[in-house]
Order: C-alpha cells, then structure tokens, then sequence
C-alpha cells in the first residue's frame, strides 16, 4: 500500500512539474491560478479524506522480533529465487 500510494504521489508531482513549466510559457499568472485551483481542489480530500491513525504504530515491534522478520523475510526470498533458478529436470 505505502509503495503504491509514493508512486502515485510521486507521479502526480511530475504532472504538476510538467504542468507547471508548459503554463509558465503561456502566462505566469495563468500558471498560479491554475496551481492554486488544483490545491484548492485537492485540499477537501486532505482534510475529510485523511485518519488520524495514518502513520502511527499500532504496536511495540521489539528488536528481537524485527530481526525474526527480517530473517524470514530472506528466507522466503531465497526459497522462491532458488525456485525461480532451478532448470527443469534438474535435482538440486
């Protein structure tokens, strides 16, 4: 979810770059106006949109535990690369 939503942020920074530049060879006025009506529009879904909750942890995560995860984490990595290695027919 997180990777998504940078993405698409990300991406919507690009336009707003792109957007930007293209209008300022117009007017530089009409560029601002255009940019604050695209804040303007977005800002409802910022504020209505958006919990409270969003970012927080929901528990203690011990150091102990991290690294059981990590260590997992690697492990499946390796199983389905090994997996994804392997020619057909052959034993490993």
């Amino acid at each position: 979810m997180g990777g998504r939503t940078l993405g698409y942020k990300n991406s919507l920074k690009g336009v707003g770059y792109f957007l930007g530049a293209a209008l300022l060879e117009w007017s530089y006025e009409m560029a601002l106006m255009v940019m604050i009506l695209f804040i303007v529009v977005a800002l409802p879904f910022a504020i209505f949109g958006l919990t409270t909750k969003l970012g927080r942890v929901v528990g203690r995560c011990s150091l102990k535990g991290l690294a059981t995860r990590i260590r997992r984490a690697r492990i499946r990595c390796w199983n389905g690369l090994t997996t994804v290695l392997k020619a057909p027919g052959v034993s490993a």
